[in-house]
């Protein structure tokens, strides 16, 4: 049977429960599904327009379908929604990750089985481990990694060791890649003056590689660190030479990771970036028409850095760069709700503690309370935000609001040093889409209010 031969095709008119993210609704309506031997199930449906308006879902939510006693018909993601008449027909795909991103090259030999490399593309694509399921296989065996990157920015001949990672120019390491992935691959592995190396217990390929970078990468860091150091003498006392040049030198790790296995000499060469599939915008198919053009000149300066930083988080790179790029969306957004806006304790209340402070406090402990008391009726980025979605009118459901401080509070506790986990890549897109969903709301009000001459 060939890849993706239908199975089956069932369409039911019924009434099903659908969340979007966050967000659930109960509609009735057609609904079909198709599941394919080796392939991604499919789904489509025909609701009720009115239904999913009144709701606020999101399109780029993740979705599952389920029958009115809780049983799953489908799970997956929107793929396009279509207008007609009082419905919306919407199409339905699992797997969709795959078909957004690609693999920018993958070579692997030795006892390799190859469920391990379906595994990593599944991961490496955004899929959590909780929906791949792999008949047979479980991660293993664990074992010691070497793990290998190409560094440029350094003059061949060097051999020194930096926070446990060798720098080495050996004219063996090359020869690692030998025939492993696509040509291009190796030839970024191979033409590098110097390569870092690095070790990591893992049960797999992927995670020894994702154990080991960081620590690359932060000797790469504290070597471009301290070989700019331009003070004249080291924090111990010791006098050191000091040259110019050297701070013109940036240390770069390539698009090349060589990792093997030191007891079953499973290995592989990889790309470590997953790239987004990116498509050309079809400029016919977005319709723009209903929407105002947004009026540059009224745009201020804080909104034009709030649309750059959602670009960024829409954009490629991990999970935590796009999780910060949400945070600075929001606090760009909400650049001009000031602190008068916001007037949980009156003037009264305050000096009422500060009367009582001076009582209880030396002068220390009173110039910090002082502080803590101005800061009072100064609202949290949350309460800003709250305050300027009532503010242009978006609509978002308790639901919508927690996706959002999910991802900010997985940021927060980033920064922070309360974890170190990056926050969920559906997450991730799906607070992205609703700042989206906020941005154009502003520019329609902006132009609204140009229209009006306001």
């Amino acid at each position: 049977m060939k890849f993706g031969q239908r199975l089956g095709q069932c369409k039911v008119a019924e009434q099903k429960a659908i969340r979007f993210g966050a967000t659930e609704v109960v509609a009735t309506g057609d609904y079909t599904r198709t599941e394919r031997r080796n392939g991604f199930a499919s789904a489509s449906a025909r609701l009720p327009l009115a239904v999913l308006t009144a709701a606020g879902i999101d399109y780029l939510a993740d979705v599952t379908i389920l029958d009115l006693d809780g049983t799953p018909y489908f799970a997956g993601v929107v793929e396009s929604a279509r207008p007609e008449g009082d419905d919306v027909i919407l199409q339905f795909r699992n797997g969709q990750e795959l078909s957004d991103t690609r693999i920018a090259g993958l070579g692997h030999a030795g006892p390799f089985d190859a469920r391990e490399v379906i595994w990593t593309i599944a991961r490496t694509s955004g899929l959590g481990s909780g929906r791949i399921r792999i008949s047979g296989w479980t991660p293993g065996p664990e074992e010691l990694f070497e793990v290998v990157a190409p560094v440029h920015g350094v003059k061949a001949p060097c051999r020194l060791r930096v926070a446990g990672v060798l720098f080495t120019s050996h004219p063996g390491v090359p020869r690692l890649a030998g025939e492993l992935g696509p040509a291009e691959l190796i030839q970024v592995f191979q033409r590098a003056p110097c390569w870092a190396i690095s070790t990591a217990r893992a049960a797999t390929t992927l995670d020894a590689e994702a154990a080991a970078l960081p620590l690359i990468d932060l000797a790469i860091g504290w070597l471009e660190i301290r070989s700019h150091f331009a003070a004249a003498s080291l924090p111990g006392g010791q006098f050191l030479t000091f040259s110019r040049e050297n701070t013109r030198s940036g240390l770069r790790r390539a698009g090349a990771i060589y990792v093997r296995g030191l007891v079953t000499s499973r290995r592989w060469l990889r790309a470590p970036q997953t790239l987004r599939a990116e498509v050309e915008l079809d400029l016919a198919g977005v319709d723009m028409l209903p929407i105002p053009d947004i009026a540059a000149d009224r745009v201020t300066p804080q909104e034009q850095a709030a649309i750059a930083a959602w670009r960024a988080a829409a954009g490629p790179g991990d999970a935590i760069a796009r999780a910060e790029a949400v945070s600075r969306t929001i606090e760009f957004l909400c650049a001009d709700i000031r602190s008068f806006d916001y007037n949980l304790f009156p003037p009264s209340a305050r000096k009422a503690l500060l009367k009582l402070a001076r009582a209880q406090f030396n002068p220390d402990q009173l110039k910090r309370f002082h502080e803590l008391v101005g800061d009072l009726n100064k609202p949290s980025l949350g309460l800003k935000l709250d305050m300027w979605l009532e503010r242009e009118g978006v609509s978002m459901t308790p639901g919508d609001r927690e996706v959002l401080d999910k991802v900010r509070g997985v940021r927060n506790d980033f920064v922070h040093g309360r974890s170190s986990g990056p926050p969920d890549e559906a997450d991730v897109r799906y607070a992205t889409s609703l700042l989206g969903r906020c941005i154009v709301q502003r520019v329609h009000n902006i132009a609204m209010a140009a229209l009006a001459g306001q």
